[in-house]
């Protein structure tokens, strides 16, 4: 798809971590940028210089485990969060990497688990994994989500084999979710959108455990 000059750019900064390479980070951006294109989000790595400065600035980082969230805040899951709030969402993105490495490195690839295959392929698929989780993060925080939706990108757990799978499409967004972005982007906020996602969104509860995504 051709971006338009109107196109919303999501800038993300890595926080460094000898387990985000450089070739993990890239496939991750690459991944999200597709996922992201169809609906005029240009999501890239952030530029030296404040080359992107009209964008929208997430960072990711890796935490070692889920940390559990206040009684004002709510978490996405196990293998990505972003915080809310008061119903904002903050500009940052959590990865939980080791959690992420012990479920994909056991999926199948050519009746093969991934942690057997040569490390160069395994890092290319784990890029694509991360990609996926942060374009969901990147969901939450542009649609202004607390919920997940019952299908598509913003549904709460994915299987690992969607994850690795080489076929994106179950990770597009649902069209009631594309119309909530719709609304958000045109200046309706989050109240706005609502009602186009009221049927299709399921809401978390409010304990203070994250659950998985």
């Amino acid at each position: 798809m051709m971006l338009t000059l109107s196109a919303v750019v999501v800038t993300l900064t890595f926080q460094s971590d000898p387990r985000l390479s450089q070739v993990i980070q890239t496939a991750a951006v690459v991944e999200a940028a597709a996922i992201w294109a169809p609906y005029g989000v240009d999501v890239r790595s952030a530029a030296p210089c404040g080359l992107f400065d009209d964008s929208t600035s997430l960072t990711v980082a890796i935490e070692d485990e889920v940390v559990r969230p206040g009684p004002d805040a709510r978490y996405t899951g196990t293998f990505g969060a972003i915080r809310f709030t008061n119903g904002v969402p903050a500009p940052a993105i959590v990865v939980f990497y080791d959690a992420m490495i012990r479920l994909t490195d056991t999926a199948l690839l050519r009746d093969t688990p991934l942690i057997a295959w040569p490390n160069a392929f395994r890092t290319f698929i784990l890029g694509r994994v991360i990609g996926r989780v942060l374009a969901h993060e990147i969901g939450h925080f542009l649609l202004q989500l607390h919920g997940h939706s019952a299908g598509g990108l913003m549904r709460a757990q994915p299987s690992v084999a969607e994850l690795v799978d080489a076929n994106r499409g179950r990770f597009a967004l649902s069209a009631a979710d594309q119309a909530r972005w719709a609304r958000v982007r045109d200046g309706g906020g989050a109240s706005t959108a609502a009602s186009a996602t009221r049927a299709d969104t399921v809401r978390r509860p409010e304990p203070p455990a994250p659950r998985r995504d």
